[in-house]
């Protein structure tokens, strides 16, 4: 972006009429901030987390941590229109909130750029809080029409992200950064420097500590849904785009592969163990007694491995086959990692609806692999979870499962839990088929909810 110039008909300086718009430039973005606290208490913290900096480069910008503003940009932008200089404050403060900096890695920058403006700005004009409304909104309406169906929902980032990559292939690329000027507020370009020197491994050059600070906004956007949630009653619906949003944000990932290895024993294995072995002594023993060492590498090595195992299919009628065939490949690939399972093994796969329907134990790799290519899902009923952990339990009392530390049960959530706590830990596994827009339902406090991508299954 190109720098502002400064020049004027008097003599001063321009490091004298940046410190003079700067002044004023401060005094701007204090009543700003003052103006949106007023109105949105429970964004009190986020409000004032970004450090201000002032800069030629940028009119607006932020990587996270700072705000970079030019101080005659804010000052003809309060000029001009006097709102808009809190309303492009919180756009950009909601960028931080929602991750948008910090998702950049594996995107194309055009739609995800435009995408997170129009989240941000969609937010901001749900809100309708009158300090807060610009002539720019009329605009935005119409390029909405024109661009998203109506019952696109949630409309987080990630949704209207991915609908536009999936249907804006026939739009030129002049017609889209015409609608990306209509939701246009701040520089981009900051959060895509910030992801290269990640990238890159280049700590000469970073500004601060990229991951505490993807942390402190996640730990920011808890807290406000926690605030919100409290001032629902008095807000009404007003809240409920932001709320969506929100949820995007501090949904929990857990990885399906550390679950797994949460679980894992350390066992003895026959392993060249290099890492106990004495190489001084070794080498002394062949150069005394030439072919005749001191010592031997030890034949066995004490890693952990996963013994037993269990993993649930939930067959119910709502649940897609191929997505269950995908998931159990996946889990596959995970298991047959070396030193994740050992050379024998233990483990269920348990094809359940509102019944038990098949139970196949496996004790090596090669048994479960072959499995896999003759899978067939039966049941489609119900759901109901509770008989796979009757069964389970009963497999523990029986001693055919001794040592089992916990299971994975795919499934789509909508079924009986059971009431009490079994004695291992369970991870609920849900996939989202829709782009972001899939909320999981909930699961008892004592299990784990992992919520995975269609595209995530092939990246196990």
């Amino acid at each position: 972006m190109k720098k502002i110039k400064y020049a004027d008909k008097s003599n001063e300086s321009e490091e004298a009429l940046i410190k003079k718009y700067d002044e004023i430039a401060k005094k701007i973005w204090t009543f700003a901030k003052n103006g949106l606290l007023l109105n949105m208490r429970f964004l009190d913290t986020a409000l004032f987390r970004l450090k201000f900096i002032c800069v030629s480069e940028y009119h607006l910008a932020t990587d996270g941590e700072k705000l970079y503003y030019n101080p005659k940009a804010v000052t003809q932008m309060f000029k001009s229109e006097q709102k808009s200089v809190a309303r492009n404050y919180l756009h950009t403060v909601l960028h931080c909130i929602f991750h948008h900096p910090f998702a950049v890695s594996k995107v194309q920058p055009l739609l995800w750029d435009l995408s997170c403006d129009i989240a941000a700005e969609n937010i901001i004009n749900e809100f309708d809080i009158e300090s807060l409304n610009c002539g720019r909104q009329a605009e935005q309406t119409d390029v909405m029409k024109d661009l998203l169906p109506v019952g696109i929902n949630p409309l987080t980032a990630e949704v209207i992200y991915n609908y536009l990559k999936n249907n804006t292939a026939h739009i030129e690329t002049e017609k889209i950064l015409k609608m990306k000027a209509s939701f246009y507020v701040d520089d981009h370009s900051a959060w895509y420097a910030e992801q290269s020197r990640q990238n890159d491994g280049d700590g000469s050059e970073k500004n601060y500590n990229y991951e505490e600070t993807t942390k402190k906004w996640k730990d920011m956007a808890k807290q406000i849904q926690t605030n919100l949630e409290t001032l629902s009653q008095n807000r009404g619906n007003q809240a409920g785009k932001m709320m969506q949003n929100l949820r995007t944000v501090t949904r929990e990932k857990y990885d399906c592969s550390a679950f797994l290895r949460r679980f894992a024993v350390f066992d003895e294995t026959m392993h060249i163990n290099q890492d106990e072995f004495d190489y001084i002594a070794y080498c002394h023993g062949l150069s005394i007694y030439k072919n005749m060492p001191f010592i031997e590498p030890l034949e066995y090595k004490e890693i952990k491995l996963i013994k037993e195992f269990v993993i649930v299919i939930d067959t119910s009628g709502s649940v897609q086959g191929d997505l269950v065939q995908k998931f159990i490949e996946k889990a596959y690939t995970i298991l047959s990692q070396e030193q994740a399972f050992g050379v024998r093994i233990n483990l269920y796969i348990i094809q359940c609806d509102a019944e038990i329907q098949e139970v196949k134990r496996f004790t090596s790799k090669e048994e479960f692999q072959d499995y896999i290519k003759i899978m067939k899902l039966k049941g489609f009923g119900g759901t109901d979870f509770r008989p796979a952990f009757e069964y389970i339990d009963k497999l523990k009392e029986e001693k055919f499962l001794t040592d089992l530390k916990g299971i994975l049960y795919f499934t789509d959530g909508y079924g009986a839990f059971p009431q009490y706590k079994p004695s291992y830990e369970t991870a609920f596994v849900f996939v989202d088929e829709y782009d972001g827009a899939f909320e999981p339902p909930e699961v008892p406090a004592w299990a784990i909810k992992i919520v995975l991508k269609k595209d995530e299954l092939a990246e196990l």
